[in-house]
């Protein structure tokens, strides 16, 4: 029996960028964030182009030796004489700074990134204009591919029901996924955080 396309599967496996690890998402750890930034100084330019037009106030970021010979991030910002650490950025910012290495390498490289709780932290423009990233031609030549949870309902007004998924936990228990698309009567066009809420698509939490 042939193995047929099991090759080419294995190997997208091994180029998928994730940070599901265990139950909670995983965050690469900063000291490994900052010898990425280190060592690649065109990564550095482009994660401080991207933080410059999200208007934080960041000129650009820097990886900054210390005289014992460790690394830190510094962030230089407009009006301000001395840089800014990592640790005293933002939760917004942080996120973006330890997801950016992934997102860059699967953009490049036409791969596939699954994330978990990918708007954790950001503010909903921040997470539509990443979530664009994979939209546009510009931002992603090779046709890589997201699939992310999101907690945000208002990035839901940029998406088409093609594109979302409801993830919805039964009285018995069980977790179930089902496509909006699949969902009768629900518009194309439409208000999809409207009608999400509504109760129409399933998956609304529900208290008392």
């Amino acid at each position: 029996m042939g193995v047929g396309s099991f090759p080419t599967i294995a190997d997208d496996l091994q180029k998928l960028q994730t940070n599901i690890v265990g139950a909670d998402p995983w965050r690469p750890d900063t000291e490994v964030i900052t010898r990425w930034y280190r060592d690649d100084q065109d990564l550095v330019a482009k994660v401080s182009d991207k933080l410059s037009r999200f208007d934080l106030g960041i000129v650009r970021m820097e990886p900054h030796k210390l005289p014992d010979d460790t690394w830190l991030l510094t962030f230089a910002h407009r009006g301000l004489n001395i840089p800014v650490l990592l640790l005293d950025e933002s939760a917004g910012t942080r996120h973006l700074v330890h997801m950016f290495p992934q997102i860059d390498l699967v953009l490049n490289a036409g791969h596939l990134a699954i994330m978990d709780a990918f708007d954790s932290d950001f503010h909903t423009e921040l997470a539509a204009e990443v979530l664009d990233w994979f939209r546009r031609k510009e931002t992603n030549p090779n046709d890589a591919q997201l699939i992310c949870s999101l907690h945000n309902l208002s990035v839901l007004d940029g998406l088409e029901k093609e594109e979302m998924f409801i993830v919805e936990k039964g009285a018995d228990g069980a977790t179930r996924v089902h496509g909006a698309v699949d969902v009768v009567g629900l518009r194309r066009g439409g208000n999809l955080q409207k009608q999400y809420r509504s109760g129409v698509m399933g998956g609304l939490p529900t208290f008392g």
